[in-house]
């Protein structure tokens, strides 16, 4: 969840899809399951939507990503960007910011559930 939240904030949705682009649907998965487990449904739900909007550009960025690795120039990156900022909007990344509520909400549950969570920690592997 912080990787998306700090990729959200940092560089929108489009640079979230780069970045995590070989992986994105693990760690949208992943979020999911989180934001449930905390009980962060806008955030859960929220994250539904981006599934949606990668599926939907996930061959565009794909060819950013090709042509950046083939000529070795890294402004592919930011044409990515630019194009997606037009086309990525889910209208949803203010959930995700510094100012939502999101890290008190994880900060409350982990306090909360501290005792299961060093338990979990100290079995065996």
């Amino acid at each position: 969840m912080d990787k998306v939240e700090g990729e959200i904030e940092n560089g929108g949705l489009p640079q979230l899809l780069w970045n995590v682009f070989y992986h994105w649907r693990h760690v949208l998965d992943d979020c999911e399951t989180g934001y449930g487990r905390i009980g962060a449904v806008p955030q859960r739900d929220a994250t539904c939507r981006v599934r949606l909007l990668f599926e939907k550009y996930e061959l565009e960025c794909r060819g950013y990503i090709d042509n950046c690795v083939r000529e070795q120039n890294f402004d592919f990156f930011n044409k990515w960007c630019d194009y997606g900022y037009t086309v990525m909007d889910s209208g949803d990344e203010a959930l995700f910011s510094l100012e939502s509520d999101i890290r008190t909400r994880r900060a409350e549950w982990l306090a909360s559930n501290e005792a299961k969570l060093a338990h979990l920690m100290s079995l065996p592997r």
